[in-house]
């Protein structure tokens, strides 16, 4: 149910985590892990892995909207692509400018994800 609009079309993938579907299972989060391991979904043009289904929440305490590590990689680019390119963004800043739209990631998680995207700091980015 979770991933609905995801298997229906290329929409992003919802936040659900193992963990989730075991409690709304009444189940272990191992149990969850073992039974999703090597099950996969066929489709007519692919195939996909079950555990590709389940993507945890980069934002866990439960404060503003789900972002999954895809969804936030997404974010950051599209941010660091638009900004002013004299005066590019921070870390602080990207942090604070998503939280104001309802995504709540600490300067920490930006500067990891942004590192993972082979993206400069804001004062290599400075032109």
């Amino acid at each position: 149910e979770a991933q609905k609009e995801f298997l229906r079309s290329a929409s992003d993938k919802n936040a659900i985590s193992n963990k989730e579907i075991a409690n709304r299972l009444g189940i272990s989060p191992s149990t969850v892990s073992r039974i999703v391991r090597n099950k996969f979904i066929q489709f007519p043009e692919k195939l996909i892995p079950l555990s590709q289904l389940m993507e945890r929440r980069i934002n866990k305490h439960n404060e503003g909207a789900d972002v999954t590590e895809e969804s936030l990689k997404s974010l950051i680019l599209e941010m660091i692509k638009e900004e002013d390119k004299k005066n590019p963004f921070s870390d602080q800043t990207l942090s604070r400018l998503l939280g104001e739209n309802g995504v709540v990631i600490s300067r920490r998680t930006i500067s990891k994800y942004r590192n993972v995207l082979n993206i400069p700091s804001s004062r290599v980015r400075k032109t």
